[in-house]
């Protein structure tokens, strides 16, 4: 018996966002691909135009609408409900990269994403205006216990904004063991 083996796109769950490095006329360039309905709950549609913003520090972008003809435009098809943005920025590998699904939340009626760990590699910036955030210098600095509890956290699978939260750490900490646990992971593997 056939089965159809439909393009990746179609394959994200409408609540997500993907992020992957497409090959295009003008270069290899990163892309943000916007689920059906996470779109919809932003009244996002093709051809809206997006500023695309990035907070090197934080290891997050933000999208959202502009008022103006500035930004990048939103470009998706038919057949995936999905919107997608491609945009220039500077550092980027050289090679093309699968997308992959990362972790965001809807602020202020703009998205913030969480950068895949190759796009902070490079200490890539978007060549727009950055908002700068400041950090927590209240933020607690964590002992090995608590470290232990939010890595295994992470590996039940609670998002890193909840572990931030719940524990009152930096964000770049739980990223960082985010990673580990992600290395981890590939090790088992393996």
């Amino acid at each position: 018996m056939w089965e159809t083996i439909k393009p990746w796109a179609t394959h994200l769950p409408s609540s997500s966002v993907s992020v992957g490095l497409r090959n295009n006329s003008k270069g290899i360039r990163p892309c943000v691909t916007i689920g059906a309905g996470l779109a919809r709950s932003l009244g996002w549609v093709k051809k809206h135009r997006v500023v695309v913003q990035t907070d090197t520090e934080l290891g997050l972008l933000r999208l959202s609408l502009s008022g103006t003809r500035d930004g990048y435009s939103l470009f998706g098809s038919l057949t995936c409900q999905t919107l997608c943005v491609a945009f220039s920025m500077h550092g980027m590998p050289s090679t093309r990269r699968r997308a992959e699904v990362a972790e965001c939340r809807v602020e202020d009626g703009a998205l913030i994403i969480t950068q895949p760990a190759w796009m902070r590699a490079g200490g890539a910036s978007v060549a727009m205006p950055q908002p700068r955030r400041s950090a927590d210098p209240d933020a607690a600095a964590p002992d090995r216990r608590d470290e232990l509890e939010a890595k295994q956290l992470l590996r039940k699978g609670t998002s890193i904004s909840d572990v931030v939260r719940e524990f009152g750490f930096s964000f770049a900490t739980v990223v960082g063991w985010h990673e580990s646990v992600l290395a981890e992971r590939k090790g088992r593997a393996a």
